[in-house]
């Protein structure tokens, strides 16, 4: 798509600009649509790669050219392009880390029941994340409800807060826990309300 800035830049006069040998004329108005055209820049440095390689094995063409705008800015050499090169990908790099989303949540619905065999209902695989959820429709409406895993002996592993959407309450345990039995226990205004088994394995 063109954006006012005329026609793409033809191979020979890439070429001819690469090796310095662009008439002075026609040096005014190939800057000015270069700056503007990335397809060109692109294709630009493949033509300077290519003029580069042939420059290093023929001694004719070895000889000093006049100094291009992208030699005042950047200095002469592949370098600046190896630089810009790198910095993009570090700053995708870091893009990706910062978006990158983690692994899925397993999903844990937590159910009350009684008896002993009732704790070790619930099952979650160890080390990965895993979204807690249980209904308090029989519960009192909160503003705010906590959740709060302990190990067997009663050494907590994690807690946090959350309000309750549609008459259920979840939160997600991002890191996951290490396997072995737990329990999760939910508060509500300072009161432990239920005590669910929790099994990780």
């Amino acid at each position: 798509m063109q954006l006012g800035i005329g026609p793409h830049l033809d191979d020979v006069d890439l070429e001819q600009y690469a090796m310095g040998q662009l008439p002075e004329d026609r040096v005014a108005p190939f800057e000015e649509h270069f700056l503007a055209c990335v397809s060109c820049q692109d294709r630009f440095l493949e033509t300077d790669v290519y003029v580069n390689a042939v420059r290093s094995v023929s001694p004719r063409l070895r000889k000093e050219r006049p100094l291009l705008w992208r030699d005042r800015l950047f200095g002469s050499g592949p370098g600046w392009v190896a630089a810009v090169a790198v910095g993009a990908m570090l700053l995708f790099q870091v893009r990706t880390w910062v978006t990158a989303p983690g692994p899925p949540a397993t999903a844990v619905f937590l159910r009350a029941s009684r008896g002993i065999e009732g704790l070790s209902a619930a099952k979650a695989p160890a080390d990965k994340p895993i979204r807690l959820q249980t209904a308090i429709s029989e519960l009192p409406a909160l503003p705010a409800y906590r959740l709060e895993v302990v190990s067997a002996n009663g050494k907590p592993a994690w807690q946090a807060e959350t309000a309750a959407r549609e008459g259920a309450i979840a939160l997600t345990v991002p890191k996951g826990l290490p396997a072995g039995q737990y329990f999760v226990r939910l508060y509500g205004g300072g009161e432990l309300l239920r005590e669910f088994g929790l099994r990780v394995e």
